[in-house]
C-alpha cells in the first residue's frame, strides 16, 4: 500500500465514524491496445474521495496528498468550484489536516 493509498484509507474511516458516506473516486485515462482513449467519466480533476453526511445535506470533497506531492491546477479548480456551491473541499496530507479542514466549516 502506497503512502497515499494509505491515508485515503485513513481518511475514509474517520469520515465513516463522523456518520459521512465517503465515495472513492478514480480519476483516470487509459489507451486500448489499438490507441483508443478509456475514461472514468469523471470531470478532470475530480477530488480523490466525495463524502455525504446524510441527513445534514452536507458534502465534502477531499483531496489526499503526500508529501512532496502537490495538487494539479485542475484539483485547485475543482476544489473552488466546490466551495462555491456550499461544499467542504480542499487538500489533505493527514487526518489532523482534515480536522481542521471539517472543523472550518
Amino acid at each position: 500500500m502506497t503512502p497515499e493509498s494509505r491515508l485515503k484509507a485513513q481518511v475514509e474511516l474517520y469520515l465513516s465514524e463522523l456518520g459521512y458516506i465517503p465515495l472513492r473516486l478514480n480519476v483516470f485515462q487509459a489507451f486500448t491496445a489499438t490507441g483508443i482513449p478509456i475514461r472514468t467519466g469523471l470531470p478532470k480533476g475530480c477530488s480523490d474521495i466525495v463524502a455525504i453526511q446524510p441527513g445534514t445535506g452536507r458534502a465534502a470533497f477531499i483531496e489526499t496528498k503526500v508529501h512532496p506531492r502537490k495538487p494539479t491546477a485542475e484539483q485547485l479548480n475543482f476544489i473552488e468550484v466546490m466551495r462555491k456551491q456550499g461544499a467542504i473541499a480542499g487538500v489533505v496530507y493527514s487526518i489532523d489536516e482534515l480536522k481542521i479542514l471539517l472543523n472550518k466549516c
